[in-house]
Formats: structure tokens, sequence, C-alpha cells
């Protein structure tokens, strides 16, 4: 990897919403490689999931779903965050 800290700033701003809860659960959608996962705070229950199979790190543990479906149980998440697929959206 070329720039392995580019996204640093992106995934510390995101991330810092929530540093004060740490018994919270993040839903990372579109997850891309899982990279959130390593700035939130101990404590955070994490869910990746992702739309692309030809995305896999092999390591990451996202759960690669259909765009439809998600199983979750109601009321299981306290925060959405979509930093992976922010960049794809058009101005």
């Amino acid at each position: 990897m070329r720039y392995p800290h580019a996204r640093d700033k992106e995934f510390e701003t995101g991330v810092s919403y929530i540093a004060n809860n740490s018994n919270y659960s993040i839903l990372d959608l579109p997850a891309g490689g899982g990279y959130l996962k390593g700035f939130l705070p101990t404590g955070v229950k994490y869910f990746g999931f992702d739309f692309s199979c030809g995305f896999d790190d092999h390591n990451s543990k996202i759960i690669k779903c259909d765009e439809a479906k998600i199983d979750l149980l109601d009321e299981s998440i306290d925060v959405v965050m979509n930093l992976a697929g922010s960049h794809h959206m058009l101005d």
C-alpha cells in the first residue's frame, strides 16, 4: 500500500463522535476492508457489512450481504457509519 495512512484523519474524525460511548454497537456499511474497526474504542461492538463480493482482504471478517437483506436484531445498532462508501458518491 503506497499511502497506508492517507485516510486516518477521516476515520479518526468519524470515531471522535462516539469516543465516550464504548458500549455502542456500530454498523459499518459499506465496510470495505473493515479499516474503521481499528479506530474504534475498546468495547465497541463492530458489525461490518459490504455488498461487494470482489472486495475481500481475508482478515476483516466483513459479512458480504445482499443489498436488500442485512440480518440484525431490531434496535441492536446505535450508530451507522458510512466512511468506506462516501467517496463513491457523486457531488
